[in-house]
């Protein structure tokens, strides 16, 4: 699950030698030599080749985006989306062995069929995107659109090549955040706006979200449940396909910006809080992290048996225990707002 959070708006290595056997014996032990270095140099900051399995990846402002293969060490990617343009990664998803990330400022996208180690710019005619996701063989974005003008989902089911404008119910003013699960789509938004649709996104039914006038900001599926999560503290389940929404005592009266689950829990993160759920999000604990009254966290992601974390200044945090305790990780920001989010895929 990807999402725009509210509150926001290395180097590639590519070896190549040629021309190996065209000028005798010096050049060709001189190959040998550049191999060699060439085989070292792969291993620096920019140009480690992606591990085996499963990867995370972070993204935030100034187009900056970075990969780790274990959550622990991460490496900045060249992106494409660079300064001086605006350049807000608001989204980050995977599947069906692509990724995509979203500009938020521009409407483009870009996608990676490797693993993250190089993009594709690409525009799909929006003027910005807020969310994106992976479902049933298709992507699906959000945002607002230039011709029609207007709050649009747009939907590709040859990965992120050409995509379809869908229209959401009229009166979502802002979507916040999509995902799908369990054969559905859900999109969240201002004003506690929910809808559910099960044909991919072609017609949409406004559900009672009972969030009140509390926006929402992220919804997620795993273990054959919703969960949304938003301002004000609020969060709801649902486990009838987001047919009906039952509010659950959160233990955070700030707003909580993104939920993710595995090996048994729920983790959700705001502001500087950090709770887990071993009950499928029926009741929650609040955890210490290492921050202090700043940085924000936007995003929480689990794979390889972590949950990873998130944020503004450049925070990264990873726990190995189920979220009961949290490190703190450099991840190559420096101050930038990793707001965009993290998203696991493999």
């Amino acid at each position: 699950m990807s999402k725009l959070n509210l509150g926001s708006y290395g180097r590639d290595f590519r070896g190549k030698f040629t021309n190996v056997n065209r000028r005798g014996l010096s050049t060709a032990i001189f190959g040998l030599l550049l191999v060699g270095a060439l085989a070292f140099t792969a291993c620096d900051n920019g140009g480690t080749p992606p591990a085996p399995g499963g990867r995370w990846i972070a993204v935030g402002h100034d187009g900056k985006l970075a990969v780790s293969d274990d959550g622990e060490t991460w490496r900045q990617k060249n992106s494409g989306f660079a300064p001086p343009s605006l350049c807000y990664i608001g989204g980050v998803a995977y599947g069906g062995g692509k990724w995509i990330i979203i500009n938020y400022f521009d409407g483009r996208i870009a996608v990676s069929n490797d693993n993250g180690e190089t993009w594709a710019q690409k525009d799909i005619g929006f003027s910005s995107l807020g969310g994106v996701a992976y479902g049933d063989g298709k992507w699906v974005v959000e945002g607002y659109n230039r011709l029609p003008a207007g709050n649009k989902i747009a939907v590709s089911s040859n990965g992120g090549e050409t995509w379809t404008l869908k229209d959401p119910p009229s009166d979502f003013l802002h979507i916040r955040s999509v995902a799908y699960g369990g054969g559905k789509w859900v999109i969240g938004g201002d004003g506690g706006k929910l809808a559910v649709s099960d044909n991919d996104g072609e017609t949409w039914a406004l559900k009672e979200s009972n969030f009140g006038s509390y926006g929402i900001v992220g919804v997620t599926y795993a273990n054959n449940r919703w969960i949304a999560v938003g301002m004000a503290g609020k969060l709801a389940v649902s486990d009838d396909g987001g047919e009906s929404w039952t509010l659950k005592d959160s233990s955070l009266s700030g707003g909580i910006v993104d939920v993710a689950y595995g090996g048994g829990k729920w983790v959700f993160v705001g502001g500087t809080a950090i709770a887990v759920s071993g009950n499928n999000g029926e009741t929650w604990e609040r955890k210490d992290t290492p921050l202090n009254t700043f940085p924000n966290l936007s995003g929480v992601a689990y794979g390889k048996g972590k949950f990873v974390a998130v944020g503004n200044e450049g925070a990264i945090v990873v726990s190995s225990d189920g979220g009961e305790t949290w490190a703190r990780k450099d991840g190559g920001f420096g101050d930038t707002q990793i707001e965009g989010g993290v998203a696991y895929g493999e």
